[in-house]
């Protein structure tokens, strides 16, 4: 029985791949993430010495939130400052 040989690309072919392999996806063609999306895309374990564990424990108990819950909050509300900052500086820069 013979063994089937792979198809020899075409010189068309090679010359599109060529084309298409110094191209970075820029991932504009997909949909921004869901913020409301379910939590199984990566998960991270963050080490924390004595005070910084006391610092959430007692955020916790002040706030009423799960430690999980408020880290999400926290690194949420802050990256929305920064945001808010940072498009308030480009203003300011465009007005000069």
């Amino acid at each position: 029985m013979r063994k089937p040989r792979p198809k020899t690309p075409t010189p068309q072919e090679i010359e599109n791949f060529a084309a298409k392999a110094d191209t970075i996806p820029t991932g504009e063609s997909a949909a921004p993430p869901n913020p409301r999306a379910p939590r199984k895309y990566k998960s991270i374990a963050v080490p924390f010495n004595e005070y910084e564990f006391a610092k959430l424990e007692w955020l916790c108990e002040q706030t009423g939130m799960s430690k999980n819950a408020l880290i999400r909050y926290l690194i949420l509300t802050h990256a929305k400052a920064l945001e808010r900052e940072e498009l308030l500086y480009q203003h300011q820069i465009g007005t000069r």
